[in-house]
């Protein structure tokens, strides 16, 4: 992944479904955050699981709610829907500043 450069990381969930131990997701999830910002929802088979504390390099978590960043001189805003939350999409993103390139991450 790194050898891509990428300017950002979109995780969209499942990571628990990910071969391995909880654990080993979890630190998948850091170490991509360390090649880019990241930003993360869960998806259908992480909804009952809690969310640890990635403190430091963690990705951004997006529980319903809308990040604002900027990539390569593009204004950006990312909103993120929680698994089981398909209702929020239109509660969401109806105040986006459609001026604005607009990302929507839901699994």
């Amino acid at each position: 992944m790194s050898a891509l450069d990428p300017d950002v990381i979109l995780l969209t969930g499942d990571f628990t479904a990910f071969p391995g131990t909880e654990t080993d997701a979890w630190e998948l999830l850091r170490r991509l955050s360390k090649i880019a910002p990241a930003y993360a929802v869960r998806g259908n088979t992480d909804f009952s699981r809690s969310i640890p504390d990635l403190s430091g390099s963690d990705p951004v978590w997006l529980l319903n709610r809308t990040q604002e960043l900027e990539v390569r001189g593009t204004p950006m805003s990312l909103t993120g829907v929680d698994a089981g939350s398909t209702w929020r999409v239109w509660e969401l993103t109806k105040s986006l500043d459609r001026t604005r390139l607009s990302v929507c991450q839901y699994n």
